[in-house]
């Protein structure tokens, strides 16, 4: 409710159906799960917190390879939650949320500075790379629910592909690059 974890009062009667509407008792607090002292005085809880970053790693011809292999590609407190190679190799398009919110990023696939594609306040998740590298399907909940957009592999040419009242998510491309299937909720 209002895009955060807090916390919420409400009555309920006997059978535990709600009486009346939830009022907000904090602001904030990021709670993941909460319990409350015997007399209702104190509010314990925790904080869920998420990091994740991008790491390569080689693929062996053959056998096993060791995490100690792997290196970090970004680094930060931001939480990644999908990541697409272009075709020619070169770069990686991934959604973060670096600045608050999860935005599109693009960066060389060796490292380097991430370059943020979009800077909407809703977010934007599950970028890929469409066949010929030059543009970028994603959906966003800018529209008010998750809805696909298209744009250019530098982020300019931003076009809704999608408005129904159900959720599209997490697209991809066709071999040809001439359409986008995607997950309807």
């Amino acid at each position: 409710r209002g895009g955060g974890l807090d916390v919420y009062r409400v009555r309920v009667d006997r059978h535990g159906a709600p009486m009346g509407t939830p009022v907000r008792v904090t602001t904030g607090l990021g709670a993941q799960t909460i319990t409350l002292s015997p007399d209702g005085s104190r509010l314990a809880y925790a904080r869920l917190r998420s990091s994740s970053n991008i790491w390569s790693i080689p693929v062996p011809r053959s056998g096993t390879v060791s995490a100690s292999a792997a290196r970090p590609v970004t680094s930060g407190d931001q939480t990644i939650e999908q990541v697409d190679v272009s075709r020619d190799g070169r770069w990686l398009v991934f959604d973060a949320d670096r600045s608050g919110n999860a935005d599109i990023y693009k960066q060389p696939v060796g490292g380097g500075e991430a370059i943020q594609l979009t800077t909407d306040s809703a977010g934007d998740f599950s970028p890929v790379w469409s066949p010929d590298g030059t543009r970028i399907a994603f959906h966003s909940l800018r529209a008010g629910n998750r809805d696909l957009f298209t744009m250019n592999g530098d982020g300019t040419g931003l076009v809704q592909r999608s408005s129904s009242p159900r959720h599209e998510l997490d697209p991809g491309w066709a071999p040809d690059g001439r359409a986008i299937v995607a997950e309807v909720i």
